[in-house]
C-alpha cells in the first residue's frame, strides 16, 4: 500500500515545528525549522482528555473550590490571650531560669557576704505570675528575697500551678 501524498502547506498545519540546532559550518538555511512527526489527525485525538482547570488565584480561593463552598474565608479574630490548647503543660525550664536570673540581682542583694545561700520555692501559676514564694527563714532578709521574686513572670501555661526551686547565694 502506497502512503499517502501529503502538502507541505498541510503538514505545517497539522504538525509542531522545531528549530534544528546549527553546525559549525551550517549555513543561516539550514536552522529553519523541519517538520517533528507525521500523522494524520485521527481517533487518538478525540480520546485525550479534557485540559485541567484553570489554577485558583491564591490558597483561599483553592479551599473554597475544594470545599464547594462560594462564601470568602472570614478568618477568627486575633485574640491577646492564647487558648488553653496552644499553651504549654508546664514552662519550659528555660523560661524558668529566664524569669528567676531577672530578679536574681534583686534577691541576691538581700544577702550580706557572710549569709549562707537561702533555697528557696517559688510557685507559678497558669496565668504565669508568682502565687507564692516559700523561704526556710522569717526574717527581714528572708521577706526581702520573698518580695524580689515576686515580680518573676513566665509565659501562661496549661497546669494549674508549677513550683521551682532556686538557690539565692550572696554576691
Amino acid at each position: 500500500m502506497a502512503a499517502p501524498h501529503v502538502a507541505p502547506e498541510q503538514v505545517a498545519a497539522h504538525h509542531l515545528d522545531r528549530p534544528t540546532k546549527p553546525r559549525p559550518n551550517a549555513t543561516a538555511a539550514a536552522a529553519t525549522k523541519v517538520p517533528v512527526a507525521i500523522r494524520p489527525p485521527g481517533p487518538i485525538d478525540e480520546a485525550l482528555p479534557a485540559p485541567p482547570p484553570p489554577r485558583p488565584p491564591d490558597l483561599d480561593a483553592a479551599m473554597r473550590l475544594a470545599t464547594g463552598s462560594t462564601k470568602p474565608h472570614d478568618p477568627a479574630p486575633a485574640t491577646s490571650e492564647p487558648e488553653s490548647s496552644a499553651r504549654q503543660v508546664r514552662p519550659a525550664q528555660g523560661a524558668i531560669v529566664a524569669a528567676l536570673r531577672s530578679v536574681q540581682e534583686r534577691a541576691r542583694a538581700c544577702l550580706d557576704a557572710d549569709d549562707p545561700p537561702r533555697v528557696v520555692s517559688v510557685t507559678f501559676v497558669a496565668s504565669g505570675v508568682v502565687a507564692a514564694v516559700e523561704t526556710s527563714t522569717r526574717d527581714a532578709k528572708g521577706t526581702c528575697i520573698v518580695d524580689a521574686l515576686k515580680v518573676a513572670k513566665v509565659e501562661p501555661f496549661a497546669e494549674t500551678s508549677f513550683r521551682a526551686r532556686v538557690t539565692i547565694r550572696a554576691k
